[in-house]
């Protein structure tokens, strides 16, 4: 049984295995994401820049039987990409952040120093 991003009756995908509309995507490939979770008092957002190909353990983590993981991390490889496949994929941090507001609506700005949350290697 493929995994689904709905949570039901089995384990849900990893979140790199699927794409929504507003989501960054290299090739196709799911690159950057992001999730969010609400309740009555906060509101947490959390984002992931798939740097390196590690993202594909989560599959060791899944509550799936072993001869259904192969499956699962090919089709987690054929979701989401990483940006050390990229030309310049292996520099840093800051040149990544650069690029990404290059390419998003003139609204999104960067923002450094006190203020801003730092970048994290």
């Amino acid at each position: 049984r493929p995994l689904s991003p709905q949570r039901g009756d089995g384990p849900a995908a990893p979140c790199f295995a699927t794409t929504t509309r507003h989501e960054i995507t290299l090739g196709g490939r799911k690159v950057l994401g992001s999730a969010q979770r609400r309740t009555r008092v906060a509101l947490l957002q959390q984002g992931s820049l798939l740097r390196s190909s590690g993202h594909e353990r989560i599959v060791d983590y899944l509550a799936i039987p072993e001869q259904e993981r192969e499956s699962a991390r090919h089709a987690l490889r054929a979701a989401a990409t990483h940006v050390e496949h990229t030309p310049g994929g292996g520099e840093g941090l800051e040149r990544w952040a650069d690029a990404l507001v290059g390419v998003l609506p003139a609204r999104v700005r960067r923002s450094s120093g006190e203020s801003a949350l730092p970048l994290t290697g």
